[in-house]
């Protein structure tokens, strides 16, 4: 009797899973912000989603499935930029008359360090508009 109802309750769930399955591949496509225009006219908000409150967006990520069309926007918005060297330093040494002085100059490479948040978003495209699924 035992071995009945765990047949039955295993066909059961594997018809379930194969109705409720992808039963297609996902189609996938990445857009960066040199993709912006053909994202726009192909989507239903525009690529700087929340642009004021996230800044900009890096790169979207568009996943079409059987249950929907999901967005996972990455975002970045800057806080701080310090910009560092671009100079110059003297090197003393002794030079070829034996007198004590600058040698030669080298050249400080200058470099850049910012501080900024990073913003993921999971959206879902749902009757011509968007829902915000989740947000990190």
């Amino acid at each position: 009797m035992d071995f009945i109802n765990i047949l039955v309750i295993s066909l059961s769930l594997l018809i379930s899973f194969k109705t409720t399955a992808q039963t297609q591949p996902l189609k996938i496509n990445i857009f960066y912000p040199k993709d912006s225009i053909k994202f726009n006219e192909e989507s239903d908000f525009e690529f700087n989603y929340d642009y004021n409150l996230y800044g900009k967006t890096t790169m979207i990520v568009r996943a079409r499935s059987n249950w929907g069309e999901y967005h996972f926007v990455f975002k970045k918005k800057i806080k701080n930029v310090e910009k560092f060297g671009g100079d110059s330093s003297n090197i003393f040494g002794t030079k070829l008359d034996g007198s004590w002085g600058v040698v030669r100059k080298d050249y400080n490479e200058s470099y850049t360090i910012s501080d900024h948040n990073l913003y993921a978003f999971i959206l879902l495209s749902d009757h011509g508009g968007i829902i915000e699924k989740v947000k990190f």
